[in-house]
């Protein structure tokens, strides 16, 4: 059992738990976005659901139930989804009382890895919390999450039985020591390529509680070359075009809101801003549109699309390691942009000063990267991750209600988007 959110999705097999290197077993989602189990004694996969995981901005409960023993074939490997038991699209059926390489001894057990999968090794892409594995008994999801008697959404529990030998539950609590087991039973795991900047404040898994999702960049509103890293947080684009990007998650028409990007390009080509539209993928982002939008950008301020229609001071200048910041007003409907926590126009949004007006709309922030030579990057930190995967020391400042982990210190009254900010 185990919480997920998805990084890129279409790509290739990533897996999610794997036993052995030559004669594995595996629970993987596929590069169709479908959930797999497959054991290679077997010519195919005994369970491929025909549901498929295609929303990057939300946490997915995932269990996986192995009891070889049942006497009816369909009930041997059952996949469930937010509690959800999902359906087969496998005509491979498990032969009683199956044993898999899957808590087998001896055999090494892998998460988010394939030791046998040549240069791509199924890297799993996107986020993961709250990771049981119980030993000697296939239970249900409601064993480890339940509904929530207010709103109805599907939350975590913590689970109250025995483990088994083998069992584990990782909470990833400590990042210095992100694989410590906290089930009894030690057994723990060792990091490959994570640090302690990985382990991140997006998905807030306390028990009990509804969890916390934030923003990211969004991998279904894709440019023609925009790449994505660090759980949807880095975008790279390619050079040669001109694109718009666009957070996962939008505003509401009321409240204060702040996000924090970081320049990986010395130059001026960067945009950053808000619109109230995801325009086609092709596009040419702020730029040249013409709805409710507004950015930063070489030539001064663009307002729904036009130029120059600001000046700003100080002047523009863009250099890799700088990181401007986005304050969205939208109960005066202001905007305003910092460049290392300096405000142009001599701004101050917690005074509501020299903000610049903007229309009452749905926004969502966004990036354009406007290069026909070179290739531009920047992180953003919607308020998971003041280091910036790395980039940067955590400062860990929080907004105005508690929440958040922000490089600098948002302004009075701002807060970051995320669900437990958003209206209910």
């Amino acid at each position: 059992s185990g919480w997920y959110k998805r990084g890129n999705i279409s790509t290739d097999n990533q897996i999610l738990f794997q036993a052995n290197d030559s004669d594995y077993a595996f629970f993987q989602i596929g590069g169709d976005d479908t959930i797999i189990f497959k054991d290679n004694t077997a010519n195919g996969s005994y369970f491929v659901t025909t549901a498929v995981l295609r929303d990057p901005s939300a946490w997915y409960h995932l269990v996986c139930s192995v009891d070889s023993t049942q006497e009816t074939a369909s009930d041997r490997v059952k996949i469930y989804v937010n509690g959800n038991a999902l359906a087969s699209a496998s005509s491979i059926t498990v032969a009683q009382n199956t044993e898999f390489q899957i808590n087998e001894s001896g055999k090494i057990h892998y998460i988010g890895y394939n030791p046998t999968s040549g240069s791509s090794n199924k890297w799993l892409d996107g986020y993961l919390a709250d990771i049981y594995f119980v030993d000697g008994q296939a239970l249900t999801p409601t064993s480890f999450a339940e509904t929530d008697s207010t709103y109805g959404h599907w939350k975590p529990k913590a689970w109250s039985g025995t483990y088994g030998t083998n069992g584990f539950h990782l909470q990833f609590e400590d990042s210095s020591s992100i694989g410590n087991d906290t089930s009894g039973n030690d057994n723990d795991w060792t990091p490959t390529n994570l640090s302690a900047y990985d382990v991140i404040a997006d998905g807030s898994f306390d028990v009990g509680s509804g969890g916390n999702t934030f923003a990211t960049w969004n991998p279904l509103h894709n440019g023609d070359t925009g790449t994505f890293a660090e759980g949807n947080l880095k975008l790279t684009t390619g050079s040669g075009t001109t694109e718009g990007h666009y957070s996962t998650m939008a505003m509401p028409e009321t409240g204060k809101w702040y996000a924090e990007f970081l320049i990986g390009y010395s130059g001026s080509w960067n945009m950053f801003g808000i619109a109230s539209n995801i325009y086609d993928n092709s596009s040419r982002g702020f730029r040249d549109d013409t709805a409710n939008s507004i950015a930063i950008g070489q030539n001064g301020i663009y307002i729904n699309g036009t130029s120059g229609a600001n000046t700003p001071s100080p002047s523009i200048t863009y250099t890799a390691g700088d990181i401007f910041a986005v304050a969205v007003d939208l109960d005066n409907n202001k905007w305003y942009v910092a460049r290392n926590n300096t405000w142009y126009q001599s701004a101050n949004p917690s005074s509501g000063t020299n903000g610049i007006t903007i229309v009452n709309d749905t926004y969502h922030f966004g990036y354009t990267f406007d290069h026909d030579e070179v290739a531009g990057n920047t992180t953003a930190n919607f308020g998971q991750d003041s280091s910036f995967a790395g980039e940067k020391t955590a400062q860990n400042n929080a907004d105005s209600g508690g929440v958040g982990d922000f490089y600098y210190t948002p302004p009075t009254g701002f807060k970051a988007l995320c669900t437990k900010n958003l209206p209910a």
